[in-house]
């Protein structure tokens, strides 16, 4: 596969399993706001793909006792079709920005899109101005205001959920912003704490990372940092994860990630093979290339090959193809290079 920003400079997969000569997976990530990138497959292929939005903004106060922002939406497929030379493009969205006056424009997340996939913009929390502010909707909502009767933001089903609301004051402490993993608690005479909503855990680079989890309400019982991924209040939200920022700070950036299998784990490597014996140490293969997801995906080859042991002249071109195919047509005729 190829894949560009809107400048043209290529963006380098990162392994996280095998290697270049035998194959494995690989991980695209794309994580730049203000790009616009082009991802081209070079064969059918099934992909692990991940879609995080910017985080919504905590909400501002004057008092400093904002809710917090809702998570970024998410959308995650174990498997997701791509259809060879298909240029699928690829949006990744901002977070939100505190503003005292609360709008959607500012403080909600930026949508991110793969292709016609769009996983919407994090609400952003309410503030108070000159009055008491719910939370704003998003792909997880904002937690609203601090004063009783105030309700949390909602989320796009199947993206995020719910910020959370007030039950019953506590302090002049606001809610936390829902996450994609759940809603935020409320306040209550039970629970006082402002955390903000769990986020989900996926480990499409290699290691486990908690994203789009929503950020901590403020106040006095402030949201605490959680396993979940959550910030705690008056904490922005970290750039690449999608989660809300704490209540008064500013939203994550977003995130897209494809997973996919490399060329190298896929046969054939090289078919109709033809072999022609130059010396007693050394042949000459030539065949047609037929690699998964390689600009060579359909084209002649020819090298020789030099044999470690005496004379192989017995050898016949299937035992040949299928036992040096891998290693030299990666070494002798892509030179090491991959999807």
């Amino acid at each position: 596969a190829t894949a560009v920003d809107g400048d043209g400079n290529a963006v380098v997969p990162t392994r996280v399993s095998g290697n270049a000569i035998d194959g494995g997976e690989v991980y695209y990530r794309f994580a730049d706001t203000t790009k616009i990138y082009t991802f081209t497959p070079k064969a059918d292929m099934d992909v692990e793909l991940l879609v995080v939005a910017g985080g919504g903004a905590g909400g501002s106060n004057p008092k400093g006792a904002g809710g917090g922002g809702g998570a970024g939406g998410l959308i995650h497929y174990d498997s997701y079709a791509l259809t060879a030379g298909t240029s699928y493009a690829i949006k990744v969205g901002a977070g939100g920005l505190p503003d005292v006056k609360q709008s959607v424009e500012l403080n909600n997340g930026k949508d991110s899109m793969f292709d016609a996939l769009v996983a919407v913009g994090g609400g952003g929390g309410g503030g108070n101005d000159w009055g008491n502010r719910n939370g704003l909707s998003g792909g997880s909502g904002g937690g609203p205001q601090y004063n009783e009767g105030k309700v949390g933001g909602s989320g796009t089903p199947g993206q995020g959920f719910a910020g959370g609301n007030v039950v019953k004051k506590v302090s002049e402490t606001s809610p936390g912003g829902g996450g994609a993993g759940g809603v935020a608690p409320d306040l209550t005479a039970d629970n006082i704490f402002a955390d903000g909503g769990p986020g989900l855990a996926f480990d499409i680079t290699g290691e486990t990372v908690w994203y789009a989890a929503g950020g901590g309400g403020a106040g006095k019982y402030a949201g605490r940092v959680t396993k979940f991924g959550s910030v705690a209040g008056n904490t922005a939200g970290a750039d690449g994860l999608g989660g809300g920022g704490g209540g008064y700070a500013r939203g994550g950036s977003g995130v897209v990630i494809i997973r996919m299998t490399d060329w190298l784990s896929e046969k054939p490597l090289l078919t109709d093979p033809a072999v022609t014996v130059k010396g007693s140490r050394n042949v000459e293969v030539s065949g047609v290339v037929s690699a998964f997801g390689t600009d060579a995906s359909s084209a002649s080859a020819k090298f020789e090959y030099w044999l470690k042991d005496g004379d192989q002249s017995d050898l016949v071109a299937t035992t040949l193809a299928e036992n040096l195919g891998r290693e030299a047509f990666a070494v002798k005729v892509l030179g090491l290079t991959g999807n």
